[in-house]
């Protein structure tokens, strides 16, 4: 699953072979695209949403108008499932990665190869993804960390990075701002993509890191691990801010919302998790019945957060507690806080993440004046609304 464009619109893919576009708002299905003979793997869009690209265990990668689900372009077929895919950000070119240890740079509006790529010495390439101008193109395989390529047609190998087993390879070819991010038995290497230089290594992970995420502003940065935990960390040191600890497996992946505030993580224990970034305070919990998800993202807008794996797609709106102190104040206060008893249960402190956000420690004092704030603002609103009624009845009886 994967926000398009601005956020409007979701796509799906799925085990029954096809693609459906959403609206991210109302859950309505808008289409679905008869997309491929298998099950389908991988999706990927443009910056803009113009362009969808899907990846297929049949063996193909195929471009598509998720305006209106018509087919633009078909990749020629590889020897094998296709695990990963990838538009440049003008929608310019496409690439994609499969088992058969190959990956292709190819023109998105025709589908015609300008590159084929042996990337990873015959093992399977797991990942493909594009720098951030569009300049290079970075895979992940089995047998090597992770390579860069020329992205112009006919590009060769530019550089790779240190060999290793299959388990030590580049978190699904992270990068961001000219940098990769590389695990290495638990640490994490962020490593200058010109240079090929490691400029810092973030420490703290007992095993394997198995997935990273950017903050939109690039600030922070956060690690999934299979020793049961997540971290977030300041990208410029390298220092810890928090832990994330109450998954009881491994993590499979994690996301930041867009404003930094908010991390999310899915574990094998078939959980979802929401957590508080600066505090590492878990601040909601779903059961998903997944154990192995797919993808994990915010909206652009940081209000909803979606997850796929097995051949479901879950979302989960969580406007409220993206929403600034005043109006999550008197949002609690009218609807949450009992009128007569101007106070929070327990159940209310502990179980709803509004409250809790809202009447955090140091907030409390400012809490507490905008709350009784808007109760004041409420009585005065309901007293003239009251007056009004007794004149407009007064009126109506002369």
């Amino acid at each position: 699953m994967l926000f398009i464009g601005e956020g409007s619109l979701l796509a799906t893919a799925s085990m029954d072979r096809t693609i459906r576009i959403w609206d991210a708002r109302s859950g309505v299905a808008l289409r679905s695209i008869d997309a491929h003979t298998n099950w389908v793997d991988a999706l990927a869009s443009d910056s803009a949403g113009k362009m969808l690209i899907s990846g297929s265990t049949d063996g193909t990668a195929k471009i598509w108008s998720p305006a209106d689900g018509s087919l633009k372009a078909t990749l020629p077929a590889f020897g094998g499932p296709v695990y990963g895919v990838a538009l440049d950000a003008n929608g310019r070119h496409a690439a994609a990665a499969s088992a058969d240890g190959t990956a292709v740079l190819a023109d998105a509006a025709t589908g015609g190869v300008l590159s084929r790529l042996r990337a990873h010495e015959g093992g399977p390439v797991y990942a493909v993804r594009f720098s951030d101008d569009g300049s290079q193109l970075l895979t992940s395989g089995a047998t090597e960390s992770l390579r860069i390529w020329d992205a112009r047609p006919g590009g060769a190998a530019k550089q790779g990075l240190a060999k290793g087993p299959a388990e030590r390879r580049t978190v699904q070819a992270k990068s961001d701002r000219g940098q990769a991010f590389v695990d290495d038995g638990g640490k994490v290497r962020i490593v200058d993509l010109a240079s090929r230089r490691t400029l810092r290594t973030l420490e703290g992970h007992t095993s394997r890191v198995v997935h990273v995420a950017v903050s939109a502003d690039g600030t922070l940065v956060a690690t999934a691990s299979q020793d049961h935990t997540a971290r977030i960390w300041r990208r410029d040191t390298g220092q810890p801010i928090a832990v994330l600890r109450e998954h009881v497996f491994p993590l499979e992946l994690v996301a930041l919302s867009p404003d930094g505030r908010f991390a999310a993580t899915a574990s094998r224990d078939e959980t979802v998790r929401l957590w508080h970034v600066m505090t590492g305070r878990e601040l909601l919990r779903w059961p998903t019945g997944v154990r192995w998800m797919d993808s994990l993202g915010f909206s652009p807008a940081g209000d909803a957060l979606q997850a796929e794996g097995e051949g479901r797609s879950l979302m989960w709106a969580i406007e409220r507690l993206s929403w600034p102190l005043a109006k999550a104040v008197d949002f609690a206060c009218g609807h949450l806080l009992a009128p007569r008893q101007r106070t929070f249960t327990t159940d209310e402190r502990e179980n709803d993440p509004l409250v809790r956000e809202v009447w955090a420690q140091s907030r409390v004092g400012a809490a507490q004046d905008v709350c009784d704030a808007a109760i004041a603002r409420r009585a005065m609103d309901s007293s003239a609304r009251s007056t009004q009624k007794k004149a407009l009845a007064s009126a109506g009886k002369q």
